[in-house]
């Protein structure tokens, strides 16, 4: 078994031809995962197929039945170009910790109406072990190269652009979920 934590839940994307653009796609929790995973489904004229789900996250284990998963010799091949998408840190830990506190996680730490500070502090001692908390990228992930290109969700329309450009494709990233929350 690989010592990549997220190698499972990377998903394999194709255009409709399978035969070039060819991407392995990773992202960190609460980093615009739903989003990006209507941009890929949308770039494989599947997103209207799977928006029948109630949250578009259920469909990811009959995609992994349909399409496959990305195993080592997938994630090493030169025949994908890999993209990770992450958000910001700080930004990040404001959302998990607003996450948490309006959540049933909460019960999880010792301090139930925990501040920010305690939240952080928390998470630094590791209390809370969750992929919605943990390192974005771990340090084998980052001494391996294992990505072409790192996506900040920040610069996410931008970055699209460039990848159409680059790539002569058409990602779409003008997608909303019900459960994003934007602060002002």
């Amino acid at each position: 078994m690989t010592n990549y934590k997220n190698i499972n839940n990377m998903l394999i994307i194709y255009n409709k031809n399978k035969s070039q653009n060819k991407f392995i796609i990773d992202w960190s929790a609460k980093s615009g995962c739903t989003t990006i995973l209507k941009i890929f489904l949308d770039y494989m004229d599947l997103l209207d197929k799977f928006k029948n789900y109630h949250w578009i996250h259920n469909c990811r284990p009959i995609y992994y039945n349909e399409y496959g998963r990305v195993d080592e010799q997938l994630l090493f091949s030169n025949e994908y170009l890999k993209i990770k998408f992450v958000r910001n840190p700080y930004s990040r830990a404001v959302s998990s910790y607003l996450h948490v506190m309006n959540t049933k996680l909460k019960n999880k730490f010792r301090h139930k109406n925990m501040s920010f500070h305690t939240f952080l502090l928390s998470l630094k001692s590791r209390e809370l072990n969750d992929i919605h908390y943990n390192l974005q990228m771990t340090k084998e992930e980052k001494n391996n190269k294992i990505f072409d290109k790192v996506i900040k969700i920040e610069n996410l329309s931008k970055e699209i652009l460039e990848i159409n450009s680059l790539y002569n494709i058409n990602l779409n990233c003008n997608f909303s979920s019900f459960h994003h929350k934007k602060i002002d």
